[in-house]
């Protein structure tokens, strides 16, 4: 797979280098299936926001907007730990 335009369009070596070694990688994994529930619908919309502040070149706010939910996706997969 290839590393898409947006991705290249954002002059972020490390995100396109990180994006190119994900794709790399097979996909079959079960942990990689998430129910769609409120949490996904979040993660979503998330990805959609990232993606419009990038096509609008607003870099900053792709930034923001990233670690916002890079954090969110962290505590969600602690929350979901058998046993917690």
């Amino acid at each position: 797979a290839t590393v898409g335009s947006q991705v290249r369009a954002a002059g972020n070596q490390m995100l396109e280098d990180t994006l190119r070694l994900a794709l790399a990688r097979p996909t079959t994994s079960l942990r990689n299936i998430v129910p769609f529930s409120e949490r996904g619908a979040a993660g979503h919309d998330d990805h959609h926001r990232i993606h419009d502040a990038i096509r609008s070149g607003d870099g900053r706010r792709a930034e923001v907007l990233m670690r916002e939910h890079v954090t969110r996706v962290k505590y969600n997969e602690l929350e979901r730990r058998p046993g917690k």
